[in-house]
């Protein structure tokens, strides 16, 4: 795609039933602000945590897998009302024994959101393990953050150094498990993006709640990979894609 196209001109619009309800895909997100960054965790215990033999740990070297945070601001988007979200990622390769064909994705290990409709859309289409949260950002200056908190306990803050950006396109596909099936989703991005792998570019804490601990079990490290910055983006969401078998 080349970057001079706006990435939501042209959008074909799908209307498709799904458990009684017409929705339409692929979803537009008009206005988006974003912070991720991924730190290492051993391959050993994220094996552990994901729920099908057939996911894979992605490596940076021998045994070392990664664990990838998402904050997400969406100010406007189709059909729903502004709404944030924190996704924590395991990205892995799907691929059966003994079959050539492999697809690469970030599993989802969690994601709170703020607003009720978006938990429920997310839960019920596909499979996201989202619960209602307070999920606020939080401008420092020369950083960005994001404070994730439920029922009084803190569940994790992230924060980034903001980096100049430039306008680029991504795609990356998200993979849920729901009702013992593996899905796999795919997510178009475009806007203004910025990296670094600066080691003390990005941060987080963990708090006390049963996400954060769960968190803590993969023994992520401290020190990031990679981490970005991305003030404004626009994004595709579609359709359930590949339905795999767990």
């Amino acid at each position: 795609m080349s970057e001079k196209l706006d990435l939501l001109d042209g959008v074909e619009i799908e209307e498709i039933t799904i458990e009684g309800q017409t929705v339409s895909f692929p979803m537009r997100f008009y206005d988006q602000t974003c912070i991720s960054a991924n730190f290492p965790a051993p391959t050993s215990k994220l094996k552990e945590i994901l729920p099908s033999k057939n996911l894979n740990p992605v490596e940076v070297m021998p045994g070392t897998g990664i664990v990838s945070f998402m904050a997400f601001e969406h100010k406007k988007a189709d059909n729903i009302t502004p709404y944030n979200e924190f996704g924590t990622f395991i990205p892995v390769v799907y691929q059966k024994d003994g079959e050539a064909q492999a697809y690469p994705g970030l599993y989802s290990l969690s994601m709170p959101v703020n607003t009720e409709i978006a938990r429920y859309g997310g839960v019920r289409i596909y499979g996201y393990p989202k619960i209602v949260t307070e999920v606020n950002f939080i401008d420092m200056g020369d950083m960005l953050g994001c404070n994730v908190w439920h029922d009084g306990k803190d569940i994790i803050t992230l924060k980034v150094k903001k980096l100049e950006t430039q306008k680029q396109s991504s795609e990356i596909f998200h993979i849920t498990l729901k009702d013992e099936t593996l899905i796999r989703t795919q997510v178009r991005f475009q806007g203004l993006i910025g990296a670094s792998r600066d080691p003390d570019g990005a941060t987080y804490e963990l708090g006390n709640h049963e996400l954060s601990r769960m968190i803590r079990s993969t023994d992520v490290g401290e020190k990031p990979l990679e981490y970005s910055y991305m003030p404004k983006l626009k994004s595709l969401l579609y359709k359930p894609g590949q339905f795999l078998e767990k």
